[in-house]
């Protein structure tokens, strides 16, 4: 059995470790559901670009998707590979891990 421990306590006067099972934790997407709410914003980066939209890395280590209209910036031009930008949050899907963000409607009016 491989577990994870935790270190409880050290007792150095006695030279014992104290360790406990590491908890099961639970559904980290139960806490991301209630940080990335619909229309919340978060800074993103540009990591790939395909037809279809973007993959953009938000916070946590988690990644959004972004269609080609919503990566339109104020001045008209799509955002490219590797740009930073603020993004909003328009679907949140628990079961599919999966987030839909907009650049483009961090803007419009």
């Amino acid at each position: 059995y491989m577990g994870e421990v935790i270190v409880l306590a050290i007792d150095k006067e006695h030279r014992r470790l104290s360790l406990g099972h590491k908890q099961i934790e639970e559904n980290p997407w139960d806490i991301f559901e209630s940080i990335f709410t619909i229309d919340s914003t978060h800074e993103g980066t540009v990591v790939k670009i395909f037809d279809k939209g973007a993959v953009v890395t938000l916070p946590y280590g988690l990644e959004g998707f972004a269609t080609p209209k919503h990566l339109i910036k104020e001045d008209g031009n799509s955002l490219e590979t590797e740009e930073k930008a603020i993004f909003k949050v328009i679907d949140f899907n628990k079961s599919a891990k999966r987030i839909i963000v907009s650049h483009s409607k961090t803007h419009e009016k």
